[in-house]
């Protein structure tokens, strides 16, 4: 399945990778905002959306977010039987399972905005460390 974005579902990703990388944001786990911080998707409610009362109420993004973010929530050319792929089970699983930092989220999402793929089809050992700052260089140049 190829994710084609639109021009502004691709800025919203820019925005989401640049708060990301950022350091503006501690992380936090669980929920899109906690007593530590913010989850990954809660960074890009608070920067896209931030009077949105998801932000201190839920796990994921409503509709609105999902599809500002170009984000895809089901995956129908999927083998895996029984298994659902969703671009914010990804991430979250990225951010509350495997406990990745902001940074290195950002470097896979990056990936997976440029090779314009769901976010599981990310190999993150594939994927170098500080590959989100390279990818939104190249697109401040374009």
């Amino acid at each position: 399945m190829t994710v084609e974005l639109s021009e502004d579902q691709f800025g919203a990703r820019i925005i989401w990778v640049e708060e990301l990388v950022s350091g503006n944001h501690p992380q936090g786990h669980g929920r899109l905002r906690d007593s530590d911080g913010l989850c990954c998707l809660g960074v890009a409610c608070k920067v896209l959306e931030p009077d949105n009362p998801i932000l201190d109420t839920n796990q994921f993004l409503d509709d609105g977010l999902v599809e500002r973010l170009g984000l895809i929530t089901y995956d129908a050319d999927s083998s895996d039987i029984g298994l659902i792929h969703s671009d914010q089970v990804t991430s979250a699983t990225w951010n509350d399972t495997k406990k990745l930092n902001f940074s290195r989220i950002a470097d896979l999402v990056a990936a997976a905005t440029e090779d314009k793929v769901m976010f599981y089809k990310i190999n993150p050992e594939e994927v170098p460390e500080g590959y989100a700052q390279t990818w939104l260089a190249l697109r401040r140049l374009t």
